[in-house]
């Protein structure tokens, strides 16, 4: 099987950046022809893209193949990430409002150092869009933030 992304322009709310978003995700047969063979035989093929628009009715969508095992484009596209037509990858929706792609622009990272794996080891660590940084709560429910310039927890 093989699994398409809708595609709709949008403006990123967060950047104000118009990209891909995908909306939706449907499944189509290997057999479907594309080329001078099918789906399963020429992935990325834009004849797949065209059936999918055919399918789904031509609403101004924009429909890629998308490969959950990451053979192409990276990864496989989620809804409300957005397909980079300059890569040709998809990106994972941002999971919070602060944080920034990468220097290969291919994956979401804080916008400050995190703590090490030793460092959160007595703590459950969440992000704060509020308080841009890491929370650690402590086994008696205690509160503390991430000190990025001393590289310890501080309790607030």
């Amino acid at each position: 099987m093989a699994e398409f992304a809708k595609l709709v322009l949008k403006t990123d709310p967060i950047d104000n950046i118009e990209k891909l978003f995908v909306e939706d995700l449907i499944v189509v047969d290997d057999s479907t022809p594309a080329g001078n063979g099918t789906l399963a035989d020429n992935p990325k093929h834009v004849d797949g893209e065209n059936y999918c628009s055919n399918l789904c009715g031509a609403d101004g969508a924009v429909w890629k193949q998308s490969f959950p095992n990451k053979e192409h484009r990276g990864r496989g596209a989620n809804i409300d990430g957005y397909y980079d037509a300059t890569k040709d990858i998809f990106v994972n929706a941002r999971p919070f409002n602060a944080w920034v792609l990468n220097s290969e622009g291919t994956d979401w990272e804080s916008p400050v150092t995190p703590p090490t794996q030793e460092q959160s080891n007595n703590y459950d660590v969440h992000w704060s869009d509020e308080n841009s940084g890491f929370l650690g709560f402590d086994q008696s429910g205690n509160k503390f933030i991430w000190n990025v310039n001393t590289l310890t927890w501080d309790s607030i």
